[in-house]
């Protein structure tokens, strides 16, 4: 039987994955995003207390280019427990056994999916979403998630008739397709348990599930 403790510490204690300033991942990492090595280091150590976590990062950052730590915590969070933690020892625990276990979609999997998203809407016209929005998404629909987005951008206006609703001033478009979005991954993330309803596929789907909101909620940020 593999030690679960003795793993994670050979993970943290590793030279390849060392949270210092000299590692080329932080310096890559860093480089990209335009900060100081030592800068990045204190970030991450803020954002992930776990030392297990911050290991992960440091691996993580050897492929993936201006990763925000803060971001990473976020979608790490959800993926292993589907909120935040509360100490860097629960962290330990389940990142530990997701990594021995390998439970469910594959962490790996999961992040590259959910950093490739989000690179792909900062380098488009698309509004910018949360990263609890885009680890619902991912999360529900895999790679699949970035077709939910395309959906509701395609088909907004058809969207917005089909429900009688108008775009404002309080109410303009990117607000209205990042809500849509959230209201979307929020009621996959309940396991489309909510309503009853399935998971959103198509542009009808959309319509149904909107339908059940009042609208003023839509003013709203699905972020809990």
């Amino acid at each position: 039987m593999v030690d679960q403790d003795t793993n994670s510490q050979a993970l943290a204690t590793s030279s390849e994955t060392a949270l210092v300033p000299t590692n080329p991942a932080i310096q890559k990492t860093a480089l990209s995003l335009r900060w100081r090595p030592e800068t990045l280091v204190e970030r991450v150590k803020k954002a992930l207390p776990s030392p297990l976590a911050q290991s992960l990062y440091v691996l993580a950052a050897k492929d993936w280019e201006a990763m925000h730590p803060e971001t990473f915590a976020k979608l790490l969070d959800y993926f292993v427990h589907g909120t935040l933690f509360h100490s860097s020892e629960e962290q330990n625990t389940r990142l530990s056994a997701i990594l021995l276990h390998d439970e469910g979609l594959g962490l790996g999997e999961f992040m590259e999916e959910a950093f490739s998203l989000l690179g792909k809407i900062a380098d488009s016209d698309t509004p910018s979403l949360s990263a609890t929005t885009v680890a619902r998404l991912v999360m529900a629909y895999g790679e699949d998630a970035e077709a939910i987005v395309e959906l509701v951008e395609v088909n907004l206006h058809e969207i917005l008739d089909a429900l009688n609703w108008r775009l404002s001033r309080s109410f303009p478009q990117q607000k209205a397709i990042a809500s849509i979005i959230g209201k979307i991954a929020a009621h996959a993330a309940d396991g489309g348990l909510r309503g009853g309803m399935p998971n959103v596929i198509n542009m009808d789907d959309v319509i149904e599930l909107l339908s059940r909101y009042p609208a003023a909620e839509y003013l709203i940020d699905e972020e809990e």
